[in-house]
């Protein structure tokens, strides 16, 4: 893992995850899961979301769903022809602001 990579997951080892259950990779756990939560900048939604929406997972995404309602189309229209659910709200769980 790089350098870079790294320190952007210290703030879970802080909170005691383990390594194993640390990436900087989104899909490395997709087979493991049943549904994911969202929590990264915005600009990164909805190719996070539209990818475990179609690997089948539920998601849970941190406002806005995506920076473009073009894109949030797409991604309701994905869940629903998938049969999952697709829930946006706000958490506030990634700040910039916080991190570091």
């Amino acid at each position: 893992m790089a350098e870079h990579e790294s320190k952007m997951l210290e703030p879970a080892r802080k909170l005691g995850i383990p390594e194993s259950r640390l990436t900087t990779e989104a899909g490395r756990f997709t087979d493991q899961v049943d549904g994911v939560v969202v929590v990264t900048p915005a600009q990164t939604h909805f190719s996070l979301c539209r990818e475990f929406l179609e690997a089948g997972r539920d998601v849970f995404v941190e406002k806005p769903i995506a920076l473009v309602s073009e894109e949030a189309r797409k991604l309701a229209e994905l869940a629903e022809k998938k049969q999952r659910i697709l829930q946006v709200g706000h958490i506030f769980r990634f700040d910039p602001a916080r991190i570091g």
